[in-house]
């Protein structure tokens, strides 16, 4: 005895579980293509807001995507904080230095204590909101 069965077609045979999936699928491939280029004024700033509470420090930056000249000039800023021994310094400490070059270079809404090195006694923050800025700026295909 041989059944026979329909081969349902379209979007009527799919469950729901997996229309909402296909859904999340499309928004997810839509949102990357929208992200994956940088558009000078729309989404070239990263914006977060930060709380160390071991530090009670709360604070919001704002950082502009550095251009091509924006990232010599953070590079060479780097390496005058270090006077030119940075490549002798551990990967997180370069680290850091640079997002405070980055900071200082292409910040738009900085908080008072990152203005002037000199005040500046905990570099781990700069490691810490780095890590989060390589991150948003991965998200870009340029």
């Amino acid at each position: 005895m041989t059944e026979q069965f329909e081969r349902p077609q379209g979007l009527e045979a799919i469950s729901e579980e997996d229309k909402a999936l296909l859904e999340s699928i499309k928004k997810q491939r839509d949102t990357k293509e929208k992200v994956n280029r940088v558009i000078k004024g729309e989404n070239d700033i990263f914006d977060k807001e930060y709380t160390f509470e071991e530090l009670d420090l709360k604070f919001t930056i704002k950082i502009k995507l550095p251009s091509i000249l924006e990232q010599a000039k953070i590079q060479a800023a780097t390496e005058r904080m270090f006077e030119g021994l940075g490549s002798l310094m551990p990967p997180n400490v370069l680290r850091a230095y640079r997002m405070l070059a980055t900071i200082q270079i292409c910040g738009k809404e900085i908080p008072s204590i990152f203005k002037d090195a000199d005040d500046i006694y905990n570099i781990s923050i700069f490691d810490i909101i780095s890590s989060d800025f390589q991150d948003w700026m991965n998200s870009f295909r340029y």
